[in-house]
């Protein structure tokens, strides 16, 4: 909040976060584990990356982990956002709540109603959800995912050819932060598309978004280097990085 803890954007927020979260989660997987090897089932697990929770859970277990979560990271600084937390229950686009057994139904039911109460607008997803940064869900929902990354890459190289004059500090943010915000994307682009062009490895992998990414690249270079010339590289998302350690003169 602001008025305890670390604020937004701190970046030992997430150090701090993971710490606690390494002492919490293990004891709740435990939990997990014993309830649903009492009904027979596999195991589930909840995992972190720094403060970004994902967890696989089924329906009548994710009451049982919004409460003991909670109750378990409470002492130690952890608090759900429960506005921010959203289950996403499937990835074709419609709920599966007609389809589900009445247990399920109920127990899913009671953990949506709870996460409106905490004034959670959108508690149940269907089409997919941003998990580290990365599209997790359906096809449709991958590829609208990537074409706002592209839109984003595009217009942020733009801001960049017009708005730095100096070299070296427009060629530092192009490589450390412009592309670093679509490079991750690149496995999520194959792993969604591959099963359908069936590639022979991810080194030939040739898309809409890579042809975005080469293109992007390939003007900012040039307007970089004062080049009309650049010769066409289709490999070019993994050599941009490379280009661009330039002289200091």
């Amino acid at each position: 909040s602001q008025h305890e803890g670390f604020a937004q954007g701190c970046p030992l927020s997430p150090v701090f976060a993971a710490l606690v979260l390494n002492l919490v989660l293990p004891q709740l997987n435990g939990e997990l584990d014993a309830r649903t090897s009492a009904r027979g089932l596999p195991r589930t697990d909840s995992l972190s990356y720094l403060d970004d929770t994902g967890i696989f859970l089924r329906f009548a277990d994710i009451s049982f982990f919004l409460e003991r979560l909670s109750t378990l990271g409470r002492p130690h600084g952890i608090f759900i956002s429960y506005d921010k937390t959203h289950l996403l229950t499937s990835t074709t686009g419609a709920s599966p709540m007609p389809l589900l057994t009445p247990s399920d139904a109920t127990a899913l039911t009671e953990a949506l109603d709870f996460l409106a109460s905490h004034d959670n607008k959108e508690p149940e997803l269907t089409s997919g959800v941003r998990l580290l940064g990365c599209p997790l869900g359906g096809l449709a929902f991958t590829t609208s995912f990537l074409v706002k990354a592209i839109s984003s890459f595009t217009d942020d190289i733009q801001r960049l050819n017009i708005g730095l004059s100096d070299l070296q500090t427009r060629a530092a943010l192009f490589r450390f932060s412009v592309r670093a915000s679509v490079d991750h994307l690149l496995d999520s682009d194959f792993y969604a598309h591959a099963s359908l062009t069936r590639p022979a490895s991810p080194t030939d992998w040739s898309s809409l978004f890579t042809q975005q990414i080469n293109s992007n690249t390939h003007t900012f270079i040039r307007h970089l280097t004062s080049s009309t010339n650049l010769p066409t590289d289709s490999n070019l998302p993994a050599h941009s990085a490379a280009l661009l350690y330039l002289p200091a003169s």
